[in-house]
């Protein structure tokens, strides 16, 4: 609640604020079928989306200043309370989930409207689980971070990983999430990759690192590239002592 208006929690929408542009054709194309989800919801969509779909067909990648301004535009529209609606306890959700080998991702749906979207990323031990264990633990994650909206109601969650709709699977680790996930009224259901668009859209764009991880990672890179030139200094004086 603000003093102006009710607008949705920056959490629920944080995924799509992050999200980085498309570094490809792909990407870019997933983003624009995403958009076009809501064609009923938002009529002006065509004409400011115009500059990313002439680019979704082409061979060649070249992301300008006005598909930036498209992509931004179009990122605080899907991010609005204009689009955003706000959970009904009292009626079913829809969640469509997705994983990659580096993220996971799901959009959570009532009434053909977004009430939030989630993202995360994977860490190095998730990123050595296999397919089936990563499209599960997406499931898992989802229901982990909006337990409180999610705990009592009617769930119906969509993958486009036909294995996770078969109860045979009897890895240890899946068993335990197959426990957690019993919690909830939930129903598992296949849908094909292709029109799993709202999942594919928050997974596959590149989230945008903040600041403070941008240092993070140039230190790290610093560091290893100052212990290779020491390995290499200390190797050199060995070489050196061997002919001595």
């Amino acid at each position: 609640m603000t003093p102006m208006a009710v607008k949705p929690m920056k959490k629920k929408i944080q995924p799509l604020l992050e999200l980085g542009p498309p570094t490809n054709a792909t990407e870019a194309r997933s983003f624009v079928v995403a958009v076009n989800y809501y064609k009923l919801l938002w009529p002006r969509r065509a004409h400011l989306l115009a500059p990313l779909t002439a680019v979704t067909g082409k061979k060649q990648f070249v992301w300008t200043e006005e598909m930036n301004q498209s992509f931004n535009e179009m990122k605080a529209v899907l991010a609005s309370n204009c689009i955003n609606t706000y959970a009904d306890l009292n009626k079913p959700f829809n969640i469509y989930t997705d994983a990659s080998n580096y993220q996971v991702g799901a959009a959570f749906i009532q009434d053909e409207r977004p009430v939030a979207y989630f993202s995360k990323k994977l860490t190095s031990a998730q990123q050595l689980y296999s397919t089936t264990e990563k499209e599960l633990l997406a499931i898992v994650l989802c229901l982990k971070e909006y337990w409180k909206m999610l705990y009592g109601g009617h769930l119906t969650v969509y993958t486009d990983h036909r294995n996770l709709t078969f109860k045979t699977l009897s890895i240890q680790r899946i068993l335990r999430w197959r426990v957690f996930m019993d919690k909830f009224d939930l129903k598992l259901k296949y849908i094909k990759g292709k029109d799993n668009v709202l999942a594919e859209f928050v997974l596959q764009l590149p989230i945008m690192r903040k600041p403070a991880e941008e240092d993070g990672l140039l230190k790290i890179q610093l560091k290893q590239k100052n212990k290779g030139r020491s390995e290499e200094h200390t190797s050199e004086l060995q070489s050196h002592s061997d002919l001595v």
